[in-house]
């Protein structure tokens, strides 16, 4: 039977969604374990205090990622899809995704510059926080919705790779002294302004795709469009990243540099959920308007060896613990190593609750996940700011626990209860 599963997820009908997530799965590994090489040179060179500063700021910029990035990752990606055989159809909507992202930068640039007039720690490390800026900029350049949509991601990665090689360089080159701090955000801005520029470039040269002057209709019909997966999006952002950033405002920078090392080790691993999330998308999409059965038989068939996978490495953290911090940090960590236990099975937990939001959405069910998601985000918040007052770093790995089984727990039964045509176990 596991040899029949095994076989289902690499067979030739899944070739696509197997292409398409060594692809993702390159770019978000990239992403995180590039600069997860540089955290024991960092921590060794700046120490933990500054380090905690870099991770708070790196912590606010995923929220206003977020907001540029709107909804696009799913709505620009089934548009480009459609239409990726009418060249003049993708120029339109490449230039409006584009022009509608560049507004929502300029709304995060406000948003960045008042929450560090507001906060006092912030205000005095303010060139961490705009150095950052450019990671926003960058990602507000980068079109994966569009290579998504044209199912040619080989681009993408390349451009990704050559960046944060670039970036991982730099720190290794120009960080030799405390004080050198502040220069971190800025090489990780260079990096992403490249990989987006590179990617641009790529899209203009290779794909033909013209830049057209975007009507006021067509941006509010990209706003449109994206509202419900912005809010969901929003909510999942806020859920995963409010944990640190609300930590970074009551607990010293030396504990919340001791907690962002694992999680962003765990947070490494739930980007090969993201990957694996992305990359069946349009094929669950297709085989919703064939038959919910082929929708159960898929997951079925690519589903399961994936969480077996996630099991193993979940329990691989858990086990070696201690060797994964000191070879992370080149000391035994004692508090880190602690936390790295706590959350180590955080991404499988994460991945449980994949199926059934991958349902919702290919049935276009947008209240029902925006549902759940909404009261999720709400939930952390409530749980962080009680629990970190009282247990610091460890109410913090608490909140993100409960966190994590009440959006997997309401995801399932909001598809059990409210949506059972769609459900997974009749």
């Amino acid at each position: 039977m596991k040899t029949d599963i095994f076989t289902k997820f690499f067979s030739k009908e899944n070739k696509t969604v197997l292409n398409s997530f060594v692809s993702l799965g390159l770019i978000q590994l990239t992403n995180l374990i590039l600069p997860l090489v540089t955290i024991p040179y960092l921590v060794k060179v700046v120490g933990f205090e500054k380090y905690g500063i870099i991770a708070i700021a790196q912590s606010l910029s995923n929220y206003l990622v977020i907001i540029s990035e709107y909804g696009f990752n799913l709505s620009a990606t089934r548009e480009i899809s459609i239409h990726r055989r009418n060249k003049k159809k993708v120029s339109k909507i490449l230039s409006s995704v584009l022009a509608t992202k560049g507004i929502l930068c300029l709304l995060s640039f406000f948003i960045l510059v008042s929450v560090v007039a507001i906060v006092p720690q912030f205000r005095q490390e303010q060139e961490v926080f705009y150095f950052m800026f450019g990671s926003i900029v960058g990602q507000c350049l980068m079109p994966i919705w569009f290579f998504q949509g044209v199912e040619n991601m080989k681009y993408l990665t390349y451009s990704n790779l050559i960046s944060k090689i670039l970036f991982t360089l730099l720190i290794f080159v120009v960080i030799n002294s405390p004080e050198d701090y502040i220069y971190v955000t800025l090489f990780q801005s260079l990096g992403n302004l490249l990989a987006g520029g590179v990617a641009l470039l790529v899209v203009v040269l290779y794909f033909k795709v013209r830049f057209t002057i975007p009507s006021v209709k067509a941006i509010g019909k990209q706003l449109r469009d994206g509202w419900y997966i912005f809010i969901s999006n929003f909510s999942i952002i806020s859920y995963n990243n409010s944990n640190l950033f609300i930590l970074g405002l009551f607990a010293d920078p030396v504990i919340v540099g001791y907690y962002s090392i694992p999680e962003k080790i765990t947070f490494a691993v739930r980007q090969v959920n993201g990957a694996f999330s992305n990359a069946i998308y349009p094929k669950i999409c297709f085989l919703a308007t064939q038959s919910h059965q082929e929708v159960k038989h898929f997951f079925k068939g690519v589903f399961l060896p994936f969480a077996f996978f996630i099991f193993l490495v979940c329990a691989g953290l858990f086990a070696f613990s201690d060797e994964i911090i000191y070879l992370i940090s080149n000391e035994y960590i004692a508090e880190a190593s602690f936390f790295l236990k706590v959350l180590s099975f955080v991404p499988f937990i994460v991945l449980l609750g994949n199926p059934p939001y991958q349902i919702l959405l290919a049935y276009n069910e947008k209240q029902g996940y925006m549902r759940i998601l909404f009261l999720t985000a709400v939930v952390n918040l409530i749980l962080n700011f009680v629990l970190v007052q009282h247990y610091s770093a460890l109410g913090t790995s608490f909140a993100l626990i409960l966190t994590e089984v009440f959006v997997t727990l309401g995801f399932l039964l909001t598809l059990e209860r409210f949506y059972p045509k769609y459900s997974l176990v009749k």
